[in-house]
């Protein structure tokens, strides 16, 4: 390897992905940052909010957060509260 690069391989390139995409229970997002990690878009976004199927708080007049929790609970994962606890 050449000046410290590493070898891109498949497997390196899913973990990075993996990496990248993790949610953190105890993180605030943004609905931007919550589609991506979601893999959603606006539209579909703003129809969990609107629903209440995805909870999000309302910071300022029209921008929301959304708590990494929040979204593990969407996707059916529990977070590291819920696992050691047995609750949700």
């Amino acid at each position: 390897m050449h000046g410290g690069w590493s070898r891109v391989t498949a497997n390196n390139v899913d973990e990075n992905k993996r990496k990248a995409l993790s949610i953190e229970a105890d993180t605030v997002y943004t609905l931007g940052e919550a589609r991506t990690l979601l893999r959603i878009g606006r539209n579909l976004m703003r129809q969990l909010v609107d629903s209440g199927e995805l909870r999000a708080k309302k910071v300022g007049k029209r921008r929301y957060r959304v708590l990494g929790s929040e979204l593990l609970r969407y996707l059916g994962t529990p977070s590291r509260n819920e696992e050691k606890t047995g609750h949700s």
